[in-house]
């Protein structure tokens, strides 16, 4: 299965550097250590992630800037991979998440 995942980038503020990517993280447990497992140029702000395995995968985003500083994390996103489409209000704090499960 595939997820793709969509987020708004930020624009940034008059004393703040230009965005050069979106950090991706993923994990399929909360005890588990967060993973980079893409950074997207911007001013793309969407990823699709071919061949994830069954389970419930949780994903985030972070903005870096051109100096490689980030921003805060965005809200984090469960996928079921075998279940339906999941997508959580933004919490007001970085980017909003959404992901969709596609075949």
């Amino acid at each position: 299965m595939n997820v793709r995942l969509r987020w708004v980038n930020s624009t940034p503020g008059l004393n703040q550097l230009p965005l050069a990517s979106t950090s991706v993280e993923a994990r399929v447990s909360t005890s588990l250590p967060w993973t980079e497992i893409n950074r997207v140029p911007v001013p793309a702000a969407e990823l699709l992630i071919e061949g994830v395995e069954p389970g419930d995968w949780i994903y985030r985003v972070m903005e870096i800037d051109t100096a490689g500083l980030m921003s805060a994390r965005s809200n984090e996103v469960t996928v079921n991979v075998a279940g339906p489409v999941v997508n959580l209000p933004p919490t007001g704090v970085g980017t909003s998440l959404t992901a969709t499960v596609e075949p």
